[in-house]
Formats: structure tokens, sequence, C-alpha cells
């Protein structure tokens, strides 16, 4: 095989690449206890789950690594490895400040409640640092980044983010200079992720973690119970009957009432 015809080959693969700019990133979850406090505070929830993910300029894709702990002795002179734990790496994003400043007081007043446990004021001399439960401070799901393309035949790709929280706000800089766009810089610790969607319709529907979907368009035909067992064609053993459903209807996805035995048609050849 020429050189040329290996190029042709590999073309429309090396033209079909995904590109760093097409993301989105969602934010919502938050416990209650802090979205009211952030309420009080001017950040309203509807800005939080709507506007500040449209905000992010930039973000990082989520990346991980095993600890490993050294076994000796198993085998003479081999030392092997295995792994004990997963890391995760921080998640770093950046946004841009909108002109009311909501997206500076978000994280400015969420890293703010989370050390706030004490309730007093700064300004009293005895002032001490308490910080309050991770219950109230994480977002247990609903923080997510989706990686899509132009392309609408391609499957977006989604990082799902559980107990996730802000752990440092980078200073951000102000000068008479000439006039740019306030960016705010934030990094997040977070529990785990998920490569793949995460909702309970996705899980339901088998496309959780980019698992492919589970076929639901089985179609099982219940006769009269006097008359036989219901059929499915090209497989055989025990299928779940709904004793509500009426004698004739589809049966489409259901799996509930007694249990009754059917038998199988095996598939055309």
């Amino acid at each position: 095989m020429s050189i040329a015809s290996k190029v042709t080959e590999v073309a429309p693969l090396l033209t079909r690449l995904a590109l760093s700019s097409h993301y989105y990133v969602r934010m919502s979850g938050l416990p209650g206890p802090l979205s009211t406090f952030l309420s009080s505070r001017g950040v309203s929830a509807s800005f939080i789950s709507n506007d500040a993910g449209l905000l992010c300029y930039e973000a990082t894709l989520p990346g991980s690594s095993l600890a490993t702990v050294d076994v000796y002795g198993d085998f003479m002179g081999v030392t092997q490895k295995y792994a004990h734990s997963r890391m995760y790496d921080q998640l770093t994003l950046g946004f841009y400040c909108d002109l009311d400043y909501n997206m500076l007081k978000l994280f400015e007043h969420w890293i703010e409640y989370i050390s706030s446990g004490s309730g007093q004021q700064k300004s009293n001399p005895g002032y001490f640092v308490r910080m309050r439960y991770p219950d109230t401070y994480k977002s247990k799901s609903g923080f997510s980044i989706t990686k899509f393309e132009k392309d609408k035949r391609v499957k977006p790709l989604e990082y799902n983010f559980f107990n996730i929280f802000p752990v440092s706000l980078s200073s951000t800089p102000v000068s008479y200079d000439g006039s740019q766009i306030l960016r705010v810089n934030v990094t997040f610790d977070y529990d785990t992720y998920q490569c793949g969607k995460a909702s309970s319709i996705a899980v339901a529907r088998g496309e959780d973690a980019n698992k492919s979907p589970i076929n639901t368009n089985l179609e099982v035909k219940i006769p009269p119970l006097s008359s036989g067992t219901p059929t499915i064609q090209g497989i055989s053993g025990t299928v779940f009957v709904d004793r509500k459903v009426e004698a004739g209807l589809p049966y489409v996805g259901r799996n509930v009432g007694p249990i009754a035995p059917f038998s199988g048609i095996p598939p055309a050849p």
C-alpha cells in the first residue's frame, strides 16, 4: 500500500477532530441554606442556574490518577504495585464578571458561608472562624461541564461533579491602564466525578456514564388470561404481566404485576 493511499485513508479521521471552544458549564443543586444565604447577598438562584454558566470563558475537563502501594515478598525479587485510591485533580474555572458583580459575589459569599459557622461579626474583638457542616455548602449534584461540537450528530460528552465546592478565589486585579473585562478565577474541590450523564432519567434509560441506551421497544401482546400465555419474538423465559392491562393491548416497557411464563418464537434466519 502506497503512502498516498494511507493518507487518503486517514484524511476522514483527521478532519473530524474535536474543538476546545465548544462547551457549557451548568451550576445547580446548591443546598437550601447556601441558596438562602446567597440570595440575602443579592445573588439569585436564577442567576446561578441560568446565567453563571454562560459567563464561563475558560474551563478544564477533569483529570484523575490512581495512587498505588508497593507490595514486596509475594514473588522473590519482584516488586508489585496495586492501586488503592483514585485521586482527582482540582477543577479551575474562569468567569467574566457581569456589570452587577453577581459572579464575583457568588463565589466570595459561597466561601464566606463555608467559614461562617461561628455566627460572629468580623468586627467583633472576639471573632473566630468555624466551618459549617459539609452538607450545607457542597453541591451534591447538578454541577456539570458539557463538551459538544457544532456537528449536532456528534453526541455531547458530559462531566458531572458530586459534592463540589470552591476552595480558592483568585485575586482580581484592577488598574487604570487600558480597560479590560473583569475576570474571576475559581478553584473547586469535589469528592468524585462521572464521565457521562448522571440524571435519574439517564439512569432509568440506561444512558448514564456513557452507556449505550437499552432497547425499550420490545412489545408483548397480552392475550386473555384464559387463552394462553404471552409471547415475545425471539425470547423464551418469564415475563412480568400487568393484570390490569386489557387483553390484546400492547405491553411496552412495563415489568410489574404477577409473573406468567411465556414461550419464545425464534427469529427468522
